[in-house]
């Protein structure tokens, strides 16, 4: 009698005669086909690496889907939370995140709002607005932790709008180069001292 396999390959039935093996094998070979498709058309391959076993991905290792399950294995962590902090991405479940980092020109190309990093460069956390990168939080600190001073550059690179029903203030003098301009939303006022 003939079984299949967890590849959904039918066994040939030993004894059977030449042609049933040849037929068995051949559709056995399509269905491997099938699911390691070249092109990247196979239909599903489920892999299970079992305890003490590493799976190696000599080329590119394409993910579909928005998640990635890291459960019960792989960080030796039984939950999300967890596998963050055996990843190093946490120092514990209280503790810090780990930004990621890079210099001012080591910035994303195309961000989206929201997008946050250590900014290297400037010795800041900062966030993408969807048009421009900023600071995040407080300012400059002086001798032992006196949160006294505030800074600001002297140049203006980009255009900003400060929007309705909020108020911005700088000490200047502040360079505004041609082509870049600073627009105060109606009721809102910029401060230059």
């Amino acid at each position: 009698m003939a079984n299949t396999t967890n590849l959904g390959i039918t066994k040939p039935t030993v004894g059977a005669d030449t042609d049933t093996w040849g037929g068995i094998i051949n559709t056995g070979l399509d269905n491997i086909d099938a699911l390691f498709a070249d092109d990247g058309t196979g239909t599903s391959v489920g892999v299970n690496v079992g305890a003490g076993k590493t799976l190696v991905v000599a080329g590119a290792l394409a993910l579909t889907g928005d998640q990635v399950q890291v459960s019960e294995g792989g960080t030796g962590a039984t939950t999300a939370e967890a596998a963050l902090v055996n990843l190093g991405e946490r120092t514990g479940a209280t503790g810090s995140l780990l930004l990621p980092a890079g210099t001012t020109e080591e910035r994303d190309v195309s961000p989206s709002a929201g997008f946050i990093r250590w900014n290297s460069s400037d010795g800041t956390a900062e966030v993408y607005s969807g048009t421009a990168w900023g600071s995040v939080g407080g300012g400059a600190t002086g001798g032992n932790g006196d949160a006294v001073f505030v800074e600001n550059d002297q140049a203006l690179t980009t255009n900003y709008t400060i929007p309705t029903g909020k108020n911005a203030s700088s000490v200047g003098p502040i360079e505004v180069p041609s082509g870049v301009s600073v627009t105060v939303s109606s009721g809102s006022r910029w401060v230059v001292l």
